[in-house]
């Protein structure tokens, strides 16, 4: 038998045992030959399924938990506005600095554009 199979069967068996069924002869009338392995493995998942119960957290820690989530989305919401602010803080500079060069560029053509308007005329 294909290892592929055994899992599938084992993964239909497992949603039983979830369902409370538990019917391994209907598995087991799947497959001819390695009929054993498949039952000795079956029996490991329906021991394990009665070994594992389900576990409910103490309203304390529950309460616990909460706070320490929430003050966790506190601090990174702040984090993030800072980053924000920093952002449109250095995006502001470089706003004023590219409109100092181009301020700087404009009075130099105007100024090169005036001086030739300003030369004495020699007559």
């Amino acid at each position: 038998m294909e290892e592929k199979m055994i899992r599938e069967i084992l993964a239909l068996q497992a949603n039983d045992l979830n369902a409370g069924e538990e019917d391994p002869q209907t598995y087991l009338a799947m497959v001819s030959g390695q009929q054993d392995e498949l039952e000795s493995l079956m029996t490991v998942a329906a021991r394990v399924k009665q070994a594992l119960l389900p576990v409910e957290p103490s309203s304390a820690f529950v309460r616990s938990l909460r706070r320490s989530l929430l003050a966790m989305t506190g601090r990174k919401r702040s984090g993030a506005s800072l980053l924000a602010k920093r952002g449109l803080l250095i995006g502001a500079a470089a706003l004023g600095s590219a409109l100092s060069v181009a301020g700087i560029i404009a009075y130099v053509v105007y100024a090169r554009a005036n001086a030739g308007a300003r030369t004495p005329v020699h007559g």
